[in-house]
């Protein structure tokens, strides 16, 4: 599973390095605590994503819907998130 910050860079401009760090390292937390949840392992990390494996390194029957409820719970997770960083107008809409 690949998950990716779509507008990174545009965002990466309005806020300025150090508020993006700081929006980052909670964006990462979610990611790789909701891979962990489903018992996946992150294999890699991009400049504003991750890529998970799930079935490895230990095959498990349901790992493609492992890697889809973690996809969602990413997905429920982000929007929290952002509505949360909206509310405190930290990020523009």
């Amino acid at each position: 599973m690949f998950c990716d910050l779509v507008g990174f860079t545009p965002l990466t401009e309005r806020l300025g390095p150090e508020e993006m760090y700081t929006l980052m390292d909670q964006v990462y937390e979610i990611l790789i605590h909701k891979v962990h949840e489903y018992e996946g392992t992150v294999n890699e990390m991009t400049g504003d994503g991750i890529m998970a494996l799930f079935g490895a390194p230990i095959a498990v029957e349901d790992a493609c819907q492992r890697a889809i409820r973690s996809a969602f719970a990413i997905h429920r997770e982000m929007k929290h998130l952002s509505d949360q960083l909206r509310s405190e107008k930290s990020i523009p809409a």
